[in-house]
């Protein structure tokens, strides 16, 4: 049983893709496996997840494409599930 079938609309869950294992290696397949297995577990249309965040430097993260691809993940699921992707993210300033 997904832990939101029991407990969808009443409590939510906050996370987002493993900060020690995933988001610092970049690596789009593990980030997007990460987002996916937390959405189908804790999210339902009665809501159950978050999505946190972490500063960059925190989380040895050392470009923000990684966090930008778990967050594509996250929007996407967000629609299936809950019927809207997340809003948009600003476009970076290129250096």
């Amino acid at each position: 049983m997904r832990s939101a079938e029991g407990t969808g609309g009443r409590i939510s869950f906050e996370g987002l893709s493993d900060i020690q294992v995933s988001l610092p290696t970049g690596d789009a397949r593990r980030i997007e496996e990460d987002a996916e297995a937390l959405m189908r577990y804790w999210a339902s249309p009665r809501g159950g997840f978050v999505l946190a965040d972490y500063p960059e430097r925190d989380i040895g993260v050392r470009n923000g494409s990684a966090k930008r691809v778990m967050y594509r993940a996250f929007s996407r699921l967000s629609k299936e599930i809950y019927g809207e992707p997340l809003p948009s993210l600003p476009e970076t300033p290129q250096a």
